[in-house]
């Protein structure tokens, strides 16, 4: 009989089994809904990065095409905060933060969220290591 104590690491295993290889092995064409340039460099730069990793499916097309217009929207705002200024005069003779500057810390935002989904964070990078990258099974304390 059992005594309901489960053992530590005694849990469901990884399905990570082998490398990913993604359907897609050349980049979409840029879709005509990005906003601007930006978008469209983005949405080059981030097709080839998600294809090398093999991550890359037709699916993520919608995703990739609003993250890469928040990097258009960010870099708006960014221009029109250089332009204008961080704050806006108030009636009472004060300042106040700015529009764009309020915008660009909701973009900054979805930016993160957005790149979470597509894995394009830091921590997806860590936990996704690239075929080969590492084929000797050294321990770091193998030397002691």
């Amino acid at each position: 009989m059992g005594s309901g104590v489960r053992a530590p690491g005694g849990g469901r295993k990884s399905n990570n089994t082998g490398t990913q290889v993604s359907s897609l092995t050349r980049a979409v064409s840029p879709p005509d809904e990005l906003l601007g340039e930006m978008a469209v460099d983005a949405w080059r730069r981030t097709c080839k990065i998600l294809i090398n990793r093999g991550t890359f499916e037709m699916e993520d097309c919608y995703l990739l095409m609003e993250y890469c217009n928040t990097v258009q929207l960010l870099y708006d705002a960014n221009q029109e905060i250089k332009n204008d200024g961080l704050g806006d005069d108030t009636a009472a003779g004060g300042q106040k933060l700015g529009a764009a500057v309020k915008a660009r810390s909701k973009y900054i935002s979805e930016l993160i969220r957005l790149s979470v989904v597509l894995k394009l964070d830091p921590n997806s990078r860590v936990r996704k290591k690239q075929p080969g990258d590492n084929t000797n099974s050294e321990n770091e304390f193998d030397e002691f």
